[in-house]
């Protein structure tokens, strides 16, 4: 399977959180150097995650698949719930900065919310060429209870719609 580019990358996730939380959530080696953090194994690990959960809902509303190599090619509502994901993975990293200082309240949610609303064709995405109506939305379920075939009762044919 080939390598998988996020649709958001380090320096969008740092300016994000703010150098100060970055660093204080994905430096494991306190080196400081934002090039290094970047290129991190604990960067790559957090883009990854939240590419896989963007991906994740992605099938049932795209033909294809944008390339995150193309950047004209991403939505800029997927890189959104994306830096969302990768946002509040970052502080799930260092619970004891969250009780500390706080952490991604409701993000999570926001997150989860705008992948739904894409989704169920809620929210549409504009700034790429229309996509076809994602396949589950729509259709319509009714249950008019169980059909019987009584053939004739007092003189009338009682087949209904059959």
């Amino acid at each position: 399977m080939p390598e998988v580019t996020p649709y958001v990358t380090a320096e969008m996730l740092r300016a994000a959180l703010s150098p100060a939380t970055y660093y204080a959530l994905l430096d494991d080696d306190q080196v400081g150097i934002p090039e290094e953090v970047d290129a991190s194994a604990a960067v790559a690990l957090v883009l990854k995650r939240g590419h896989a959960r963007v991906l994740a809902r992605l099938p049932t509303i795209f033909v294809s698949l944008p390339d995150a190599a193309i950047p004209a090619d991403v939505p800029a509502l997927l890189q959104d719930a994306e830096l969302l994901y990768c946002e509040c993975l970052s502080y799930e990293r260092h619970p004891e900065y969250v009780r500390q200082y706080g952490g991604p309240k409701g993000k999570l949610r926001e997150a989860d919310e705008i992948m739904e609303r894409i989704q169920a064709a809620i929210l549409q995405i504009a700034d790429n060429p229309p996509q076809p109506s994602p396949a589950n939305v729509g259709g319509i379920v009714t249950d008019s209870g169980q059909r019987t075939f009584l053939g004739y009762k007092g003189g009338v044919l009682a087949s209904g719609d059959f």
